[in-house]
């Protein structure tokens, strides 16, 4: 028995192209305005773990983007290495709810939040539910069957000794449709999916974003559906995200359509904007760093240090939120009861306390006993932080076996990073040497 799946339509919306959906969200996230770790790194020296905000504002000169709601009201921005980390950490005091989640819920079910906002054994139930599909046996078929056939179709077209937006023709478009393929949607409708998943981004400031939201909510709980309605023979075959959340067992518990849902828009975030910008990045480095594209291509282990440094130096999404749940003191600094706070990975990635030489990119960093706190860090880890590197594994991979060197579009010279609300650098125009 098998149920059917609608098709997943842009009719009514009126951004129905990619490119058309990422300048609304370039605008949201501030895209390409200058990079404000200069800035960060006097709040850190003026002072110290926490700076004081308002809205919006930090100190005199920062200004923070809209990719979550603050209120006209004190805030705090969380700078050092320690403070983020504990502040991502502590449970008790602290939570994500400062954003309410996507637009997700399901018809006829009572609404539930994904991974990211639940808490104690609530969090601790979907966590373990969740995690029986992340393991190694069910990421190396994501590669294979999944990841790769993207990769190589996306590389198949680029032109090689002349100039090619690398971010347009490659790092753009690889996440969103390597995303459908793990999840398991149809080949027909993945443009689609690739498009609305930049624009449910923007639901913050943009009601197109919003309508997006509602439609993907709505397309993931038919498959959902679709795949429940599956004798145990054809189910047990499937290895797509969706089918493996449907399998999960724990004796009699198991994951609601309700429940499922929202974890899939986390998933769908951390495999597409992250793996987006990082492989941006990743590019910049190859080139300006000296002797690391002959290093990296020799020696193809180094990847996974090489997406490490990347991450740590520039997180994609530079702030996110949190709210003080209770009173409490965080590196000396008071916290009043619903403050909200916004946490500054980017800072934290470099704070000179956590990191010997923490603006230069290295290699061969040593683990110092740290790890970079890109992904979060404690129990709300982000869970889709494996498909990412899935994904940017194999897409640097395949890369270096088709190139021999990697060079910038002398047209348009180095790039700089830029962003506010995300980081990355402004151009990805580079001619790909066979």
């Amino acid at each position: 028995m098998s149920t059917a799946l609608p098709s997943l339509s842009t009719e009514g919306l009126s951004v129905t192209t990619l490119d058309a959906a990422e300048e609304i969200m370039d605008a949201m996230v501030l895209r390409f305005e200058p990079d404000n770790l200069p800035k960060y790194q006097r709040l850190l020296q003026a002072y110290g773990a926490f700076a004081p905000g308002h809205g919006y504002q930090v100190g005199d000169d920062v200004t923070v983007a809209r990719n979550f709601p603050l209120p006209e009201a004190p805030t705090l921005m969380a700078l050092s290495y320690e403070a983020v980390r504990k502040c991502l950490f502590d449970q008790k005091n602290f939570n994500g709810k400062l954003y309410d989640g996507f637009n997700s819920s399901v018809e006829g079910e009572p609404a539930h939040e994904g991974l990211p906002l639940l808490e104690g054994a609530e969090h601790l139930r979907l966590r373990r539910l969740l995690g029986q599909g992340l393991n190694p046996r069910s990421i190396k078929i994501w590669e294979d069957r999944m990841v790769k056939p993207v990769v190589t179709r996306l590389l198949d077209a680029l032109p090689l000794d002349e100039p090619v937006d690398l971010a347009k023709g490659f790092c753009r478009p690889l996440p969103g449709t390597a995303v459908g393929a793990v999840l398991g949607l149809r080949d027909q409708d993945l443009d689609a999916f690739n498009m609305m998943a930049f624009l449910m981004f923007t639901g913050p400031i943009n009601e197109e974003g919003r309508k997006a939201e509602r439609r993907i909510a709505d397309y993931f709980a038919a498959h959902v559906e679709q795949r429940r309605a599956l004798d145990e023979a054809d189910l047990s075959e499937r290895d797509d995200i969706i089918s493996l959340m449907v399998k999960a067992r724990d004796g009699e518990d198991r994951l609601s359509t309700a429940e499922i849902v929202p974890n899939l828009f986390f998933f769908l975030f951390a495999g597409s904007d992250t793996t987006y910008l990082t492989l941006c990045n990743i590019i910049y480095y190859l080139i300006e760093e000296p002797g690391l594209f002959d290093r990296v291509k020799a020696d193809r282990s180094r990847i996974a240090d090489l997406i490490e440094e990347t991450l740590r130096l520039n997180p994609p999404g530079p702030v996110i939120g949190r709210k003080a749940k209770t009173d409490s003191e965080v590196s000396g600094c008071p916290i009043a009861q619903g403050t909200p706070i916004t946490i500054n990975l980017l800072m934290a990635n470099r704070d000179p306390a956590a990191w010997n030489e923490p603006d230069n990119f290295n290699l061969d960093r040593p683990a110092e006993g740290k790890t970079h706190l890109t992904f979060g860090f404690g129990p709300h880890i982000c869970p889709g932080m494996h498909l990412a590197r899935l994904e940017m594994t194999v897409a640097i991979n395949e890369l270096l076996d088709r190139i021999s060197a990697l060079e910038w579009d002398p047209a348009f010279g180095r790039p700089e990073f830029v962003g506010v609300g995300s980081r990355a650098i402004s151009r990805t125009r580079v001619i790909l040497r066979p």
